[in-house]
């Protein structure tokens, strides 16, 4: 296979849905993201099919014609030294990205925000720590819903906050879920940079990374990242993200 004009696949299976991405050599040329039971894209079948999941997940249903996946932790090992005392305790999604980030953008903190919050130090060097895990926004909403049952149909995780005051339940509770996970972002943020020591550059990631983003006003915005981290693996260096 020519990796310069391979077609590769990668999928990245998270708690909530499978999000794929199609490269030809290392050129972006599709993106999906698929939910619970949903139809898979119509895709031609790719050369290589790479992914990396959650603890727990699986996928038996793929398309007919496409190859198996090649996981990352099972038909490829799991890159970087991980700074714990049991290191198989961090998920491979979580390790990954956090090595493919030590590698593009050196030392940083890598913030993931998905059904969970992940802040986790890739110091340049192949070494990972992790320094926290926090309920994603919105397992923070799925939370309060199941614990005061009265709200949850006030509840909209991506309703956005207006100006003045909030005119009912719905307002208060954008309000509340909005500035109260923007809150959490930078407390955990602080709290990273204490434990080091020093005021690392920042690099955010997941699905709710432009929020996270919006909210600490600083970093490189690197959604995809996993997928890059999936290609590099296979030995095919991308240019991912965006600072500011």
């Amino acid at each position: 296979m020519n990796a310069r004009s391979a077609r590769r696949l990668t999928l990245d299976l998270g708690n909530r849905s499978a999000k794929l991405r199609l490269f030809e050599g290392a050129r972006l040329a599709g993106a999906w993201r698929r939910f619970a039971a949903g139809p898979w894209p119509v895709i031609e079948p790719p050369d290589e099919l790479l992914g990396v999941r959650v603890p727990g997940r699986d996928v038996r249903d793929l398309p007919e014609g496409w190859p198996a996946v090649r996981w990352v932790g099972i038909d490829f090992p799991l890159p970087g030294e991980v700074l714990y005392d049991r290191p198989e305790e961090m998920g491979a999604d979580r390790r990954l990205t956090a090595w493919a980030a030590g590698r593009f953008f050196g030392p940083c903190l890598v913030l993931d925000c998905g059904t969970a919050v992940t802040l986790t130090w890739a110091d340049g060097e192949d070494r990972i720590a992790g320094l926290a895990i926090a309920p994603g926004l919105r397992t923070l909403a799925e939370g309060l819903a199941a614990a005061a049952p009265a709200l949850a149909r006030h509840l909209e995780p991506d309703a956005e906050p207006g100006p003045g005051l909030p005119r009912g339940s719905r307002d208060n509770l954008a309000v509340g879920l909005r500035v109260g996970y923007a809150g959490m972002l930078r407390a955990l943020v602080a709290d990273a940079a204490a434990r080091l020591g020093l005021e690392p550059a920042l690099c955010l990631t997941g699905s709710d990374a432009a929020l996270a983003m919006a909210a600490l006003d600083r970093g490189r915005l690197v959604p995809d990242l996993v997928h890059h981290a999936l290609l590099l693996c296979a030995g095919v260096e991308t240019c991912p993200g965006s600072s500011s």
